[in-house]
Formats: C-alpha cells, structure tokens, sequence
C-alpha cells in the first residue's frame, strides 16, 4: 500500500513532505467528489431546477442558439437578437457538451471534475511554495463550502473561469520563480480565456504585471525584463481578445469586451455611492437614477431594456454619468468602495442553499449557518491578510503575487456582487488564509508533555 501511495504521490508531481499525508490527501478528494456527484446526481433526479440560476437561462439560451445556428443570441424566438452583455466561452463550453453528447448535463459533470483540478492546483501551490499541511486544511475548506459544492452543480461560470484564473497563477508562479519562457507563455495564453468566460477578467494581467514590477522593484529582475515581460502579456492579451471585440464593434459599433461594465457602474454601483452621499436608501438613489437616466437618454428604462442592457449608443451616457455620480463625493465614493472591500470577504455562500427553499435568511434558525460561516470567513481574512503583509515585508514575490490576485477581485466588487465574485479568488484566500492561521497557531505557548 505504502508502494502505491508513493507513486500516486510522483505521479501527482509533489514532494517528499507529502508522502506521509497521501492516505489524508486521497480521503479528502473522495470526499470532495462524493459532495458534488451526489448533489448533481440528488438534484437532477429530484430538483433539476436547482442547477439554474437567474444567469444560467441566459446561457443556456446563448449555447442554443448557438447549436440552432441562430447566432450569439439568448432570445427564447425570432429575431434572436444579438447579445453583447455576455462574453462567449461558457455559452461555447455549454453549447459543446449540447452538440457532443446532447444534453448539458455532461457540462456539469466536467465542473465537478474541473472542481476537483481545482484542488490539485491548490495542492500543488501549497507543496510548492507554502507547506502540504497548509494546501491540505485548505482544499478540504474549499471542497466543503456551500458555494463551492453549489456553483459546482449550477450552470454557471464561475468553475470555468477559476480554473483558467488557476492554471494561469500555477504558469506565473512557476515562472516568478524560474524565469522560463514557456511558463510566461502559457500564462499569457490563459488569462484572456478567463476574461472571455466573465468580463471581469478584463484587467487580469494587472496582479502579474504588478508582482514583476515588485521584483525589479526589490532588484530581484531587472527593469527591462519587466518592460518585455509586460509586453508581450499585454500584447498577448490583446490579441486573444480581439476577435470577439471585433465582433462588438461590427455588430454594435462599439469596441467593448461586454456592455456589462456601464451597466453594472450606473445601475448597481453608482446608486450605492448616491445613497450613501445623500444619506438615503439605495433603493429611492436608483429609483432616482433610473429617472435621471430616462430624462437624458429619452428612453425608458423597463420599456427599452436592450438599449440599456446591450451595447448601444446610450453604453457611453450610461457610463459618463455613472461616473459623475460615483465621483461627485469622493468621501461617499471611499466609504462605500470600503464597505463592498470587506463584504468581499465575508459574504457568505450557504444563503443560495437557504433561499432556494423560500426560508427567510434573516430571522430563526437560518441566522445560525449562515453567521457560522461568517465567522469562519473572518477567520481566514485575518489569516490572510496577517500572512500576506508578512510575507510582503520578507520581499517574498509568490506570495504577494497571489495576494494581489486575491486583491484584484477585491477591489472589483460591487453592490450586486456575492460569494460569486469571490469564488474565483477563493483557492487563493484559501491557501493564505490557511499560511496565516498556521503562524499564529506557532505563536500560542503549547502545554508540555511530562
């Protein structure tokens, strides 16, 4: 048994320090998988409407639509309008697992399986720069959070994206700390297919091209390295990305990667900012907007919906004027831009769970897994943040690079964002946070053994 162990463990390209853990490391994947094909297989056979979430209708329609050859539109019949709000990778992924085996099902079996190479990866960056007990505690975290089970068995992107987002750290990592080239490659390539799965990914190269500049900074590379560097990611990037702005641009004449950003600034972030400048509730600020919006354009917002949805000539008034409202008090800006920072870490993920069966989150015995896991969330935010300033102060560049990749979506939420926009940095938070409770664990005095 002890044979086999280790070749799983050569096999699986980790260290030696992880030998005598291979019977926890294997137990804790079993149990990982068991948790989403159970709630796949349970679901589909008692509640197959719980695979579907608000987004999910929209891109199952895109995939097809796709597969009908009615083009990228999620319209349900004719004219099957253009859409430019989503961006085309999971619909292409959903609209594969249509055309290949004719259901979407398979779909959701490939994100229990991504899931589980989502582990591996956490795994593999503990081993490698961490230690293997700190990627242990880590991925059994991860494998059990309600989200994580839940978003694994929901026709949704945040898989899909993870894993890109994943495998593109994994490629940098390796290259902060061996210079290949085939490493910056391959993360280069892997970052523009995260941004085609969620338009948040837009800026993605920021957290990489930040932590090379750190290291000519602390004169570990040179300057010109990160001049290169920088350049052939960006220019990589923009490539990859190219075609399916073309495409807006053909069809919308606007050169944008999604309609997405104006509309999230002015309908959701924007009457955040207004409410807390105005000391009003935020639903009467974008009561507000919405008709000071209709005032300018002309349009009605509930009787025109597509202009404002997609991209249209109203996309720059919608975010010119999101703008003005969201810079009109800085100190409204700041304190809400706070607020959602720390949200950030703490929005809980088990409520999805809760809410789908109509019980009230806020009152009686749901309040009590719903402030569990808060706690716990917490919990791992002081690790993380406790483990990454440290780090940083030691000049060590993998670490901080994936705190500013955690940072990153930090600082991307919003109002209308969740457990699901944390999701994607959630193996980073993990691991860090994990680091960072080990260290404090060292710190409390232990009783000695007579």
């Amino acid at each position: 048994m002890s044979a086999l162990l280790s070749r799983i463990r050569v096999l699986l390209g980790l260290s030696d320090a992880a030998e005598r853990w291979m019977p926890v490391i294997i137990g804790i994947f079993i149990i990982g998988f068991l948790a989403r094909a159970i709630a796949l297989g349970v679901f589909l056979a008692t509640d197959p409407y719980f695979t579907m979430d608000n987004d999910s209708h929209g891109y199952v329609s895109l995939a097809e639509n796709l597969v009908a050859g009615n083009g990228f539109a999620w319209d349900t019949a004719m004219p099957w309008t253009p859409d430019s709000f989503r961006t085309p990778a999971y619909p292409l992924y959903l609209a594969g697992s249509l055309t290949v085996f004719g259901s979407f099902v398979p779909a959701l079996i490939g994100q229990v399986f991504l899931s589980l190479l989502l582990g591996y990866l956490m795994l593999l960056i503990a081993d490698r720069y961490l230690k293997i007990e700190v990627g242990i505690v880590a991925v059994a975290v991860f494998f059990l959070m309600p989200f994580s089970v839940l978003v694994t068995v929901r026709y949704l992107t945040q898989i899909l994206f993870t894993t890109f987002l994943m495998l593109a750290v994994w490629f940098w990592l390796e290259y902060l700390s061996k210079g290949y080239g085939k490493y910056l490659t391959l993360s280069s390539l892997l970052t523009p297919l995260a941004a085609l799965v969620r338009p948040i990914g837009i800026f993605l190269t920021a957290p990489f091209i930040a932590s090379l500049a750190l290291q000519a900074l602390w004169k570990q590379v040179s300057w010109k390295k990160f001049l290169g560097v920088s350049a052939i990611m960006v220019a990589i990037f923009a490539v990859a990305i190219a075609p399916w702005v073309y495409r807006n641009y053909v069809v919308f004449g606007l050169p944008y990667l999604s309609s997405i950003t104006a509309v999230q600034l002015y309908f959701y972030d924007a009457p955040a900012i207004y409410a807390e400048s105005k000391d009003i509730g935020y639903e009467k600020a974008r009561t507000y907007m919405n008709r000071h919006i209709e005032e300018v354009t002309g349009y009605n917002v509930a009787e025109n919906p597509l202009l404002y949805t997609e991209l249209s000539p109203l996309t720059e008034t919608l975010k010119k004027e999101g703008l003005r409202f969201a810079l009109a008090d800085p100190m409204a800006l700041i304190e809400t831009r706070a607020e959602q920072f720390f949200k950030f870490f703490t929005r809980d993920g088990i409520r999805y769970w809760i809410e789908h069966y109509g019980i009230d989150t806020y009152s009686g015995w749901a309040l009590i897994p719903i402030i569990a896991e808060r706690a716990v969330l917490l919990l791992f935010t002081f690790g993380f943040f406790l483990y990454s300033f440290s780090m940083f102060m030691r000049k060590n560049i993998t670490v901080t690079f994936m705190a500013l990749t955690v940072l990153y979506f930090a600082a991307l939420s919003g109002v209308m964002s969740s457990a699901g926009l944390r999701f994607p940095a959630e193996p980073l938070f993990l691991l860090l946070g994990t680091a960072g409770l080990f260290e404090v664990w060292k710190l409390i005095p232990k009783k000695k053994s007579v």
